[in-house]
């Protein structure tokens, strides 16, 4: 920036963005620039607190011992419940749907009840309930909870809802290719 010339908010702070990584770059903009003093510290906790767009898969061992802690705790609360769409994350959706090959829609037309619990193929529910690390009772449990029915939705009216169709319809809907559609509707997986 050019001496004499009061910069402006904007300059300053795009200008700190490419030098925040500068050993006490935060210092000299400080001193630099006191009358944004408020905006350059908002900025650097902000960029020092951002979270990566996906977290690395959880191993083996990891999802064992995670495996593990909740038959314990069914163990000791018989009955208990869980939901195993509830605590997921976006970047967890994403990661579900990758790992059984599918659309966010179908993960999503599952999680919300629309598709004819029957109608999926045994072998897709293992690898379903595997990936959200339950049971499949669990996963059977889970679907169309009140997850669904406690959604918010931006429109002042509530969206119709259509009758569940089958895992096929479901799957064709969602554009799926014929040749994986008959992979994920096949029974010995």
């Amino acid at each position: 920036m050019s001496p004499g010339v009061r910069p402006e908010l904007e300059d300053v702070l795009e200008a700190f963005m490419l030098d925040a990584d500068e050993t006490g770059a935060l210092a000299r903009y400080l001193g630099d620039y006191p009358q944004y003093k408020a905006e350059l510290i908002d900025l650097a906790h902000q960029m020092g607190s951002t979270e990566p767009d996906e977290l690395p898969p959880m191993g083996d061992p990891c999802q064992a011992v995670i495996r593990k802690g909740w038959e314990t705790l069914s163990a000791a609360w018989p009955g208990i419940e869980r939901n195993l769409f509830v605590s997921l994350s976006p970047a967890d959706y994403g990661r579900v749907a990758k790992e059984l090959s599918i659309p966010l829609q179908v993960l999503a037309a599952i999680r919300d009840g629309r598709v004819l619990l029957e109608s999926i193929p045994a072998a897709f529910m293992r690898r379903l309930a595997a990936s959200l690390n339950g049971s499949l009772e669990q996963l059977r449990a889970s679907f169309g909870g009140e997850l669904a029915a406690a959604r918010s939705y931006k429109s002042e009216q509530r969206p119709e809802t259509s009758a569940p169709v089958s895992f096929e319809q479901l799957l064709i809907a969602a554009r799926v290719p014929e040749v994986e559609r008959e992979r994920l509707l096949a029974d010995d997986q």
